[in-house]
């Protein structure tokens, strides 16, 4: 059956219509620092998909995010959210279509930032920094999530992505991530469960790793394009679990680490990857694996 041209242009109308309605209603929350709980307190309070504006200041709190929101800090300077080792998470993302920018995140004695099963998704110029014995950033079963410029610390990972499925899509550019050599076996990196086609990493920095400045276990068709990674004259650089395939590792700076490479997976591709000092790489990565 041929639709109506007139129908067709009348649910576009109304489309268009819906769209600046709700864009209309979207509402801007400033928040400024006090006593109590002002930034989960203006989280509450919000519609989905307003835009909390948060002020200069340190935020003693844990918070959860369980709608749609923009969380930003609006003026430049330092907005800290820092609850201390007491809180178990610093930051929980609970919602989906959540946007965090310049804001850092201290504390949580499990996780600072915690994203679980979660979609649409993105931190840029994020700090999670933990330095209460759990991970600065870890996130799981999502799909559609961009990091960019996030910068974290913990053990036993900074950054742990685990359990996504193939094509969920999951993006981090310019991150930094370092572990803290002061608690046993950290990595700046762990990727765990990680499926075909569902996470990409360019540009990033791992580094100050006791054992390896970036883990893959059960990982296969990750990418990661880009950056430097060392631990430290003891640890290694880059480990490669034995189920872990189709890894495509490029143009990554190895530097300080007791071992560069350890491949003990399947159809790994190790391409113009370099020591930054012209000295050749240790351990056993090669190209044989590349498309």
């Amino acid at each position: 059956m041929r639709i109506p041209v007139i129908a067709v242009a009348a649910a576009l109308a109304a489309a268009v219509v819906t769209q600046a309605q709700s864009a209309a209603e979207a509402k801007p929350i400033h928040v400024v620092p006090g006593p109590g709980t002002p930034l989960q307190d203006a989280i509450d309070a919000a519609a989905p998909n307003d835009a909390i504006l948060i002020a200069n200041g340190i935020y003693p709190e844990a918070i959860v995010v369980t709608k749609p929101l923009e969380i930003r800090n609006h003026l430049h300077g330092l907005v800290r959210v820092d609850p201390g080792c007491a809180a178990t998470t610093t930051l929980e993302i609970a919602a989906d279509q959540v946007n965090i920018t310049n804001v850092q995140f201290h504390g949580g004695s499990q996780d600072t930032i915690a994203i679980h099963g979660r979609e649409r998704i993105k931190l840029s110029n994020v700090n999670g920094i933990n330095r209460c014995g759990g991970r600065g950033i870890h996130l799981s079963t999502s799909t559609r999530v961009t990091l960019s410029r996030v910068n974290a610390t913990g053990a036993p990972a900074a950054i742990r992505i685990a359990d996504l499925v193939a094509g969920a899509n999951v993006r981090m550019s310019s991150p930094a991530a370092a572990g803290d050599s002061s608690l046993a076996a950290p990595v700046a990196l762990l990727l765990e469960s990680i499926a075909p086609n569902a996470l990409q990493i360019s540009q990033g920095e791992f580094y100050d790793a006791a054992a390896a400045a970036i883990e893959l276990h059960d990982a296969d068709g990750v990418r990661i394009r880009g950056g430097l990674a060392f631990s430290n004259t003891l640890a290694s650089g880059v480990v490669v679990d034995a189920a872990s395939s189709d890894n495509v590792i490029s143009s990554v700076r190895f530097n300080y680490n007791g071992i560069d490479i350890t491949d003990n997976g399947t159809s790994n591709c190790w391409r113009s990857n370099r020591n930054p000092s012209g000295a050749p790489l240790t351990g056993n990565g090669s190209q044989a694996g590349c498309p």
